[in-house]
C-alpha cells in the first residue's frame, strides 16, 4: 500500500463528510476488476496498474464499507460476503446510500486520481461482483474488468484462506454461527464460485452490459498462458496506449490450477465439480 493510499483511507474514515463536491468530479473513466476472489483479479490489477495513465487504487475495501470491513471486526449483522453475497450487499447498500457515503466514496477515488495525475481510474476488489448495479449509480461511467478462473482451483484456495481467518477471529465466527470445518467451507466455496459466476452473467445481461461495450471477460488461463495478448486486449477495450505501459518486459506468469489435484482427494473433486457442474461448463472447462 502506497502512503498516498494510506491517507486516502484516512480521509476516508475519519474526514468523509467534509470532502467536496468538486472531488467527486475528478474521479473519471473508473474501471473496476471483479470476479471470485483467488481467481487473478490481483494479478491482473497490479498489471494492468502499471500503464502510465491509470491511477491503481488496489481494493480499497474500507473505502467501499467502512463500517463493515473487515467483517470479524465488524458489529454489523450481515452474514459473510462468502456465504449470502446477494444479502451482504443489499445490506451494504441501504447503509451506504442512507448514509450518504455514496458520494464519499467517488470523491475520495477522485482525490486519489487527482493527486496521481493520470486518466482512468482502476480499483480491484472481489467484494464488487454482487456491487454491479451498485456502482452504475454512484459511477455512471464505470466499465467493469471480469476475471474468472477454473472454479475448482479457486475454491481450494479460497477455502484455505477464510479458514484461516476463522481460526484468527473463531469466537466471533462461532457466536454468528459460522465456525465451519474445512469440508463444510469447500462445499460453501464451490458454491460461493457459482454465485460469483452467474451474477456476472445475470448482470451483462439485465444491465446490457456486453451490447454497451461495458465489461471485458478474460479467462485466467488464457491471461497465465499469454500476459501479453491479455494486456492487449484489456488495452484495446479500455483504449489506452500499448506503448505506455510501465515496465519493459512481462513478467513470467505461471497457472497454479494443478494445486488442487494434488492437494484434494478424488472424492472432494468429484462432489465440489458436481456442485459447479453448470457454471464450469458455461465457462468451457468441463465439455
Amino acid at each position: 500500500m502506497t502512503s498516498k493510499e494510506r491517507a486516502l483511507r484516512l480521509v476516508a474514515k475519519k474526514m468523509g463528510p467534509m470532502i467536496t463536491h468538486r472531488a467527486r468530479k475528478w474521479c473519471k473513466n473508473p474501471i473496476f476488476v471483479v470476479g471470485c476472489a483467488r481467481s487473478g483479479t490481483t494479478l491482473t490489477a497490479d498489471l494492468l496498474g502499471r500503464h502510465r495513465d491509470i491511477a491503481h487504487f488496489s481494493e480499497a475495501n474500507e473505502v467501499w464499507d467502512p463500517k463493515g470491513y473487515p467483517w470479524a471486526r465488524s458489529d454489523l449483522k450481515r452474514p459473510p460476503n462468502w456465504l449470502d453475497p446477494i444479502t451482504f450487499n443489499q445490506m451494504w447498500w441501504q447503509e451506504v446510500s442512507g448514509s450518504a457515503y455514496d458520494r464519499v466514496i467517488p470523491a475520495v477515488f477522485g482525490l486519489f486520481q487527482k493527486l496521481s495525475g493520470k486518466s482512468v481510474f482502476l480499483n480491484k476488489s472481489p467484494m464488487n461482483t454482487f456491487k454491479i448495479p451498485y456502482i452504475l449509480q454512484i459511477f455512471p461511467q464505470a466499465r467493469f474488468i471480469h476475471i474468472y478462473r477454473d472454479g475448482r482451483a479457486v475454491i481450494f484456495s479460497y477455502m484455505k484462506k477464510e479458514y484461516e481467518k476463522i481460526k484468527s477471529h473463531y469466537e466471533v465466527y462461532k457466536r454468528k454461527g459460522y465456525d465451519f470445518d474445512r469440508e463444510e467451507l469447500l462445499r460453501i466455496m464451490a458454491k460461493s464460485w457459482v454465485d460469483h459466476i452467474e451474477e456476472v452473467e445475470k448482470q451483462k445481461e439485465e444491465l446490457d452490459l456486453m451490447k454497451k461495450g461495458l465489461i471485458y471477460d478474460l479467462a485466467y488461463e488464457d491471461f497465465c498462458k499469454d500476459p501479453g495478448a491479455g494486456l492487449e486486449g484489456l488495452y484495446d477495450f479500455l483504449q489506452l496506449d500499448r506503448q505506455r505501459w510501465g515496465i519493459d518486459t512481462l513478467p513470467d506468469i505461471g497457472s497454479r490450477n494443478y494445486k488442487f489435484k494434488e492437494q484434494l482427494t478424488p472424492g472432494q473433486v468429484e462432489e465440489i465439480t458436481g456442485i459447479m457442474l453448470g457454471s464450469l461448463k458455461k465457462k468451457g472447462y468441463i465439455q
